[in-house]
């Protein structure tokens, strides 16, 4: 069945990612994948050498970046901690007008945080620019679906607990709080986006 992946990390994301963007397109086509992405944090560091050697390759590529969503303005440091803190969301480039749109809101994120890897990225600034040509996918175990998933959700009362399974959550709560019960997770139905040929884009 063919398979692309479109949630990876270079060694351009600080102890998240170990192998270099060439690295992972060999893996890549050794193991058969018919396209990649490349989802660095906060950033488009790998992607130009991601697309030579995509392109050298046959691997079609798609470009994104797996951004940190700033909580109240303030936002979040990668360096220095072990496991940064931060909400996170996957956004990937459509098209070449995506890539320059999501290049464009990491760059002022950078600008607007004062300092090096603590950028400022709020939803309302990714939905002001998207323009309808970015793909938004739920991010890793910091996204706000996974968060959610975890906790219950933002109406998880106190002493609940949630158990998940596909196509259902089962909630167990005390018998006073009286909302035990079994809750539909709709499937998912966007479109992936569509890549483009193998090592489009960056030149």
């Amino acid at each position: 069945m063919p398979y692309a992946e479109l949630h990876a990390h270079s060694n351009f994301s600080f102890l998240d990612g170990a192998s270099h963007p060439e690295e992972l397109v060999a893996e890549a086509v050794r193991i058969g994948l018919v396209a990649l992405a490349l989802t660095d944090h906060n950033g488009l560091y790998g992607v130009v050498r991601f697309a030579e050697a995509a392109r050298a390759n046959g691997l079609s590529t798609v470009f994104g970046a797996e951004l940190t969503i700033a909580a109240a303005g303030v936002g979040h440091p990668r360096t220095g901690v072990p496991d940064p803190g931060g909400s996170h969301l996957v956004v990937l480039a459509h098209d070449p007008e995506g890539y320059a749109r999501l290049s464009r809101v990491i760059a002022l994120a950078h600008l607007d945080g004062g300092e090096k890897g603590r950028p400022i990225i709020t939803l309302d600034t990714l939905s002001d620019q998207h323009g309808g040509h970015w793909q938004v996918l739920t991010g890793c175990r910091k996204g706000a679906l996974a968060t959610a998933l975890a906790t219950g959700g933002p109406g998880r009362r106190d002493g609940c607990s949630t158990s998940w399974s596909i196509g259902s959550a089962v909630t167990t709560c005390p018998s006073s709080c009286g909302t035990t019960g079994t809750r539909s997770i709709p499937p998912a139905t966007t479109p992936l986006p569509c890549w483009p040929s193998s090592g489009g884009w960056p030149r």
